[in-house]
C-alpha cells in the first residue's frame, strides 16, 4: 500500500511540474544530452523510460533516424507535453516497474535520470530485461548516492541543533556498486557502470527546492509535520546550508550522475 502512495505522489508532482519542467531542468537537459550522445550505432525499436518532457526523447529521434521511437512516463501531462515538441514518437503513460508490451519487443531502452524513482529497482530492471530483444542494449542515467549532499547534511545539522523534525525522510540514492549488482542479477552481460560528480551553483536553499518543485522533483514521502516546526527546521537547514556550503555569494549542490548499461543476455 505505501508503494502505491508514493508512486501516486510521485506521479502527481510531475504532473505539476510538467509545465516549468523545460524552464528548471538545464541539468536534465545536459545529461539526457550526453546520454544520447552515447547511442549513435544503436536503433531499430526503441523506448524511452521515463521520457519527461521529451529532452532524450528528442535526441533519441535526432540521432537514430529511422528507429521507431516511443516515449514513455508516469505522468500522462510529462508524455503529452514531449510529443508537442517531437514529431513522430508513440506515447505512452505508463509505470517503468510494469511496462505494458510484450518480451522481447526493443532493440534498445534508454532512460535518463528516471530510474531513481523506482520503488524496487530490482523489479524495474527485470522488466527492461524483459521487453527486450536478446542482445538488445539497456542504458541509463541515474543519479548517485552523493546527489543532494549538502542537503541532507544542513538537515541533519538543523534537526540536531534544533531538537526538532517536522520533514519528511529525505530520499536516497543507489551507489554505483548497488546498480552494477542490481543490473548482473536482472541478466544483463556485458554490465558497466561509471559515474561523475557534477556541481550547480544556486542563489540559496530556497532557490534549489524551487528548481527541483520546478520539474516536479520533490520528495515523495507522506509531508510530516506541517505546524511552525517545520518552516523552523527549514530556516535552520537555509543557515547551514549557507555557512557550510556558500561560494562566492551562492550555494552549491552536488550531483551523482552515474551511467550504467548492458545487454540483454542469451
Amino acid at each position: 500500500m505505501e508503494g502505491r502512495l508514493v508512486k501516486e505522489r510521485i506521479k502527481r508532482a510531475f504532473s505539476r511540474g510538467a509545465g516549468t519542467y523545460d524552464t528548471y531542468g538545464g541539468f536534465q537537459r545536459e545529461v539526457a544530452e550526453e546520454l544520447a550522445s552515447l547511442l549513435k550505432e544503436e536503433g531499430g525499436m526503441v523506448l524511452d523510460v521515463g521520457c519527461g518532457t521529451g529532452f532524450l526523447t528528442e535526441g533519441l529521434s535526432r540521432l537514430l533516424p529511422g528507429s521507431r521511437v516511443f516515449a514513455m512516463d508516469l505522468s500522462h501531462a510529462m508524455v503529452k507535453t514531449a510529443t508537442k515538441k517531437v514529431e513522430g514518437i508513440i506515447p505512452l503513460t505508463a509505470d517503468l516497474e510494469d511496462i505494458p508490451f510484450k518480451d522481447d519487443s526493443f532493440h534498445l531502452l534508454a532512460s535518463s535520470l528516471a530510474y531513481q524513482w523506482a520503488i524496487d529497482l530490482r523489479k524495474a530492471f527485470s522488466e527492461a530485461s524483459r521487453v527486450l530483444k536478446r542482445g538488445g542494449l539497456f542504458i541509463i542515467s541515474i543519479l548517485g548516492k552523493e546527489s543532494l549532499k549538502e542537503l541532507r547534511e544542513s538537515y541533519r545539522a538543523a534537526r540536531d541543533a534544533t531538537g526538532l523534525d517536522g520533514l519528511p525522510p529525505l530520499m536516497t540514492f543507489p551507489s554505483g556498486e548497488n546498480i552494477l549488482e542490481v543490473l548482473k542479477g536482472a541478466g544483463f552481460k556485458e554490465a558497466r557502470v561509471w559515474s561523475s560528480r557534477r556541481e550547480r551553483s544556486y542563489r540559496d536553499m530556497w532557490h534549489l527546492l524551487k528548481t527541483l518543485k520546478g520539474i516536479g522533483a520533490t520528495n515523495p514521502f507522506p509531508p510530516g509535520d506541517t505546524s511552525l516546526r517545520r518552516l523552523k527546521t527549514l530556516k535552520e537547514m537555509d543557515r547551514v546550508y549557507r555557512e557550510r556550503f556558500s561560494c562566492k555569494g551562492s550555494i552549491t549542490a552536488t550531483y551523482e550522475v552515474i551511467f550504467a548499461c548492458g545487454r540483454k543476455g542469451p
